[in-house]
């Protein structure tokens, strides 16, 4: 930039740079973080949409806490944050959702049916889960993409049904089990009594050596008398 007075344009390039690009999961690896990754912005015109992704990725945006009133039905039916009226208000007005303009709408929101289609596969994938992958599924805050395929017999579910049916059989057969601790009792009572045994036969060879060593001290004595 010169000094000269009026001028304002500059055309070098910024003077300092980053060498990477910034990530909002990086140091954060929250649930909170990781829906808004995965959220899907509908109803919203490209500029908006411009605008919300950058918020979300530079970990500006912020969740409504509670839903905020419509300005076209005057419920309060606004659950989608920096937005001023609900999705079926948007798609029947045909607008974006965010400044109202008759704009074109990059990514249209999602239709109760198709919600409620979404919610249907949702349960049907999370049916033929197991336990394990339902819990690394829950715990990675819904994130479908990366679980393995659950149609599939994958080694997990293979373990956990092998479980499954050992404690079915344990809990059909019950004297099995009490007689299987029996004879780990009895083989442990039997080890308890050879070694007893052998304890016994080592005190014993011990007391007669020292009978033998006292013998020969006392003919040694007698001979020493004489």
């Amino acid at each position: 930039m010169s000094s000269q007075r009026g001028n304002v344009k500059r055309s070098r390039p910024q003077k300092y740079k980053n060498s990477m690009a910034f990530r909002n999961n990086l140091h954060d690896q929250s649930q909170k973080t990781k829906k808004l990754n995965a959220m899907v912005v509908g109803g919203l015109c490209a500029h908006c949409k411009s605008v919300i992704d950058w918020k979300i990725k530079y970990k500006k945006y912020k969740p409504l806490s509670q839903p905020k009133k419509c300005v076209k039905c005057e419920q309060k039916t606004v659950k989608q944050a920096y937005t001023m009226m609900c999705m079926p208000c948007a798609r029947t007005a045909d607008v974006c959702a965010k400044c109202g303009k008759g704009e074109e709408v990059v990514t249209p929101a999602l239709t109760p049916a198709e919600e409620a289609a979404r919610d249907a596969e949702l349960q049907q994938e999370l049916k033929f889960m197991s336990e394990r992958q339902r819990r690394t599924f829950m715990r990675k805050g819904g994130d479908i993409d990366g679980m393995p395929s659950a149609v599939g017999n994958t080694e997990d579910s293979e373990d956990d049904n092998s479980n499954d049916s050992e404690n079915e059989k344990v809990l059909k057969n019950p004297d099995n089990v009490s007689d299987g601790a029996s004879v780990v009792k009895d083989s442990k009572s039997t080890e308890n009594t050879q070694s007893e045994d052998i304890d016994q036969q080592n005190n014993l060879g011990e007391k007669e050596d020292m009978a033998a060593g006292i013998d020969n001290a006392a003919e040694k004595c007698e001979q020493l008398s004489i």
